[in-house]
């Protein structure tokens, strides 16, 4: 069985840094961040996976919950307001920051938001965190975040994303480069 890109970066880290869960006996926060469509939601799912296989619980936050708006009228209000756009202002860090902290700290359950991507209302659900080992964070500005062991980012492109954003219908967002690419056949 061949294993995909994701999967290969997975075992190949994980190894790295299972002693230090081991020996510490401690939470770890990972994050991974990148460019839109350069596969940080599947590499966060291939380190959960890679870490079961080591029997350790682990945990995905994905930071498209933390928005302060439902996509859609996210989207109009970068459109509208591009200072909008960036983690200052369309996100909630402070909040992702929290739920974080908690985790650390070694809460049983923390209340994180859930947004699914067609809809317009902002939802929460109780996450049970007991016996969760690993906590892995992945967003576009997970990288700001204060309390990571362990920093993920993948070095890719707009141009070496572009195929999987269209795949997403990704693209026409406020100061994304992609444009349609002129050279196919219609």
């Amino acid at each position: 069985m061949s294993l995909n890109p994701r999967e290969k970066v997975a075992k190949i880290i994980i190894p790295l840094i299972i002693d230090k869960i081991r020996q510490n006996r401690q939470k770890l926060a990972i994050s991974i961040a990148g460019e839109s469509g350069c596969g940080k939601s599947e590499t966060a799912k291939a380190f959960v996976a890679e870490l079961k296989k080591q029997n350790f619980q682990a945990k995905v936050l994905g930071l498209d919950n933390y928005f302060n708006l439902p996509p859609i009228a996210n989207d109009i209000k970068r459109k509208a307001d591009y200072s909008w756009l960036g983690p200052r202002k369309e996100v909630n860090m402070e909040r992702i920051q929290a739920d974080l902290k908690e985790f650390l700290a070694g809460s049983k359950q923390i209340v994180i938001p859930n947004i699914p991507y067609y809809s317009e209302v902002i939802d929460e659900q109780l996450l049970d965190i007991e016996d969760t080992a690993v906590l892995i964070v992945e967003g576009t500005y997970t990288s700001l975040l204060r309390n990571v062991g362990l920093r993920v980012f993948i070095d890719a492109d707009y141009r070496d994303t572009r195929k999987f954003r269209e795949l997403r219908s990704r693209g026409d967002e406020v100061n994304d480069p992609l444009e349609p690419d002129r050279s196919r056949k219609k």
